[in-house]
This record gives C-alpha cells, structure tokens and sequence, in this order.
C-alpha cells in the first residue's frame, strides 16, 4: 500500500510541475506545440492513468 501511495504522490510531483509550466508559459504561436502536449498530458495520462490508480488504491484501501 505504502508503495501505491508513494507513487502517486510522485505522479501528483509531476502533474503540479507540468501545471506550473502551463502557468508561466508565453501562450504565442511559437508555443502551441508545446502547450498542446501539455494539455495532452494532462487529458491521457492523468485522466486516463492517474485517477484511475487513485481510485483503485484508495477504494481497496476504504474497503479493507
């Protein structure tokens, strides 16, 4: 269990780090291939990947 929430809380790591870049980003023509992998970031892995841990770690954690 230690090691699911471990490895969630490095995942929240990177998904603050990506949203602080989205942040301070120059939003320009020169940047929207940049901004577009970021937002696609954010819709595949933590919407299809990362909530889905969550809700597996902390439901099996509430159920026992």
């Amino acid at each position: 269990m230690l090691n699911s929430i471990k490895a969630l809380t490095d995942e929240h790591s990177v998904i603050l780090k990506a949203l602080e870049i989205l942040n301070v980003i120059d939003v320009n023509t020169d940047n929207i291939q940049d901004i577009k992998i970021i937002i696609d970031f954010m819709k595949n892995f933590v919407d299809n990947c990362h909530h889905v841990k969550e809700e597996k770690v902390l439901f099996d954690f509430f159920r026992t």
